[in-house]
């Protein structure tokens, strides 16, 4: 499919005629409103607009008649359900906490007879909860893949995700469920193995799994350590074990030279830019225990709603800061001796 910096596109139908026939998503957050009224009508090709609430909610339920749909979500991160279509099956996760957000999509294509004559599934995983939130406002990482027809894209990262579905779903009774994933993994065997090509995702793990991969995967690319690693998330460990916990993750990659921790972002005192949020001791810590030269850099965290002259002309050199709010704990002074503090 076409590159896009719209998350809601990666849900559009591949082309014309093609009719949404199941849709499958993992999500530890989920607001049903968004979902049925952005997300699930541009999977369906609605085009009442939301404006006219009668005519698109006569729509949406006219294309869910011949349509699955089965949301699978943590109970603790669902706080209501609001205007949900009865065709629509919501699964509450009880058990282990659920936090994968994975996506399975198929569509179809009919000749002039009424048979098939195209099948095409598409993978989405990412970080992004079924929120708008996740969709309009947060920094998401999202790997579309698209199978069947032209595409041909490794099939082990289908059969892996499927295969992962099939164990959240153990605790579901629900028929329309089993379904669905039957239905994915006999379309799935039918693929060709396919092609990994340099940009596409190589592994589809569970969170046990990720750093033996990792490990194993830069192993195939290089026998040296990496010039520059960068770990980018929203959260990082914290207490006396929370340094060892980030040296781990580095050692991975044989020690590179220089190591780019990005978080979230608060605004600098004097309200020019954004510094990194970031516990100072875990700061410290880390920064004793690595031979590395290590830098914080804030993720802007109202990046797209503001205009360059509301949050001040970013800053795109790296230098250390005369001042930096990594932790409330910790005095200014102590913290800049031991990282270098990037502004955005």
């Amino acid at each position: 499919m076409e590159k896009s910096q719209r998350l809601l596109d990666l849900y559009l139908p591949p082309s014309e005629g093609f009719i949404l026939e199941s849709f499958l998503a993992t999500t530890y957050q989920v607001d049903f409103e968004f979902f049925e009224e952005e997300l699930l009508a541009a999977a369906l090709g609605v085009r009442s607009p939301i404006s006219r609430m009668r005519a698109f909610r006569s729509e949406l339920e006219r294309r869910l008649q011949t349509t699955d749909v089965s949301v699978l979500y943590d109970l603790r991160g669902c706080e209501r359900l609001a205007r949900l279509s009865p065709r629509i099956d919501p699964i509450p996760i009880i058990g282990r906490k659920l936090h994968s957000k994975i996506s399975l999509l198929m569509w179809v294509r009919h000749n002039p007879d009424g048979d098939v004559a195209d099948r095409l599934m598409r993978l989405i995983v990412g970080s992004a909860n079924l929120t708008r939130q996740g969709f309009r406002e947060n920094y998401e990482c999202i790997t579309p893949v698209d199978y069947g027809g032209r595409h041909r894209s490794p099939r082990t990262l289908l059969s892996s995700a499927i295969e992962l579905l099939r164990q959240i779903a153990a605790e579901s009774d629900s028929p329309q469920l089993k379904r669905q994933i039957d239905s994915f993994q006999q379309r799935s065997s039918s693929l060709p193995e396919g092609e990994t090509a340099d940009d596409d995702p190589r592994d589809l793990v569970i969170a046990n799994e990720v750093l033996p991969r990792m490990e194993l995967r830069w192993a195939e690319l290089s026998d040296s350590a990496p010039e520059e690693l960068t770990l980018v998330s929203p959260f990082w460990p914290e207490g006396v074990t929370a340094a060892d916990a980030i040296r781990d993750v580095i050692g991975r990659f044989k020690s590179p030279p220089t190591i780019e921790l990005v978080c979230r972002g608060a605004a600098s005192a004097t309200g020019n830019g954004w510094v990194p949020e970031f516990d100072a001791d875990v700061a410290t810590g880390l920064k004793n225990k690595i031979d590395a030269r290590l830098f914080l850099r804030a993720a802007l965290p109202d990046a797209g709603m503001q205009t360059l002259s509301k949050i001040g002309t970013p800053m795109t050199k790296r230098k250390s800061m005369k001042s930096a709010r990594l932790s409330q704990r910790r005095s200014q002074e102590t913290v800049q001796s031991s990282v270098h503090c990037m502004p955005r």
